[in-house]
């Protein structure tokens, strides 16, 4: 059984409040994530919902043309391609902000797009690259993400025809991959009418409001996405720590019981030397 001075265990215990401080607030921040997520997902369902009822207001419209006419002019020019990259503003999520950094240079090097950086690790590691490429960076908050600077990305988003973003996905408490996913710029085909209608605001206004939505909640849900990852990064992080500060402390104890057992031994070794002296010294007085 380990043996601990009152000062290390008001130590260990101390360690392990803050451990469990930490904790809390990691999953205080899980759950508000969570809560947005799922927020996310019933806007969306709403958008789907709006959509058949939209539609079915008075036939003849002429969507289908629109439609046709949005693409032939898409597809008479060259595609623009926009790649987003989702760091953080601290190092302190393990590698993971690192592995995503990493794909994202070496996909914007082979292609040669523009891109956008948020995050100030990002930023780092980027700028060090020396890409050739039009960079946009943008500092967004870890923890709380201003809806004006996701606003300020998603106008520049606007000027693009395809959009990849570079995040992170939590697969499990454990692990945490770097990935990338496409934000959706317009509504899926299954989402729109197959009927021609006609209604007031005009068809393509309300495609165009629509399809705006589509891009908000989409790249929101990467953001909280990436912030789910980082936090559990995060904690998988504190809880190494832990483990070492554990194997640490056992280390130590066992290098003071190996010294104990030396200073022990050294012990008997004079207490027999002093007897030995002694006993001669008797000897000598004797004769």
């Amino acid at each position: 059984m380990a043996l601990y001075s009152k000062q290390e265990l008001q130590e260990q215990v101390e360690v392990i409040n803050v451990v469990k401080a930490l904790l809390a607030v990691t999953v205080l921040r899980l759950t508000i994530t969570n809560r947005k997520l799922t927020e996310a997902t019933k806007i969306l369902r709403r958008i789907e919902e709006a959509l058949g009822r939209v539609f079915e207001i008075h036939p003849g419209s002429e969507i289908d043309r629109l439609n046709r006419k949005t693409r032939s002019k898409k597809s008479g020019r060259l595609q623009r391609k926009l790649m987003i990259l989702i760091s953080a503003n601290e190092k302190t999520y393990g590698d993971l902000i690192w592995r995503i950094c990493s794909y994202f240079i070496s996909d914007v090097k082979a292609s040669g797009n523009d891109a956008v950086v948020i995050g100030e690790v990002g930023k780092k590691y980027v700028s060090s690259e020396n890409i050739q490429s039009k960079i946009y960076y943008f500092d967004l908050d870890d923890y709380n993400p201003n809806p004006q600077v996701i606003r300020q990305i998603i106008s520049v988003i606007n000027q693009y025809d395809k959009v990849i973003v570079y995040h992170g996905q939590n697969e499990s408490l454990l692990k945490q991959i770097a990935t990338k996913s496409e934000v959706l710029l317009e509504i899926p085909e299954l989402a729109k009418p197959s009927k021609k209608y006609i209604f007031e605001p005009t068809p393509l206004e309300v495609l165009n409001f629509l399809n705006r939505q589509v891009v908000t909640n989409t790249f929101n849900q990467k953001v909280y996405s990436t912030e789910v990852a980082r936090l559990s990064a995060r904690r998988w992080n504190w809880t190494k720590q832990q483990m070492a500060r554990v194997e640490l402390i056992e280390e130590l104890y066992a290098d003071y019981l190996k010294y104990k057992k030396q200073l022990l031994s050294k012990q008997q070794q004079v207490n027999v030397s002093a007897l030995r002296l002694s006993r001669e010294q008797h000897f000598i007085k004797k004769w």
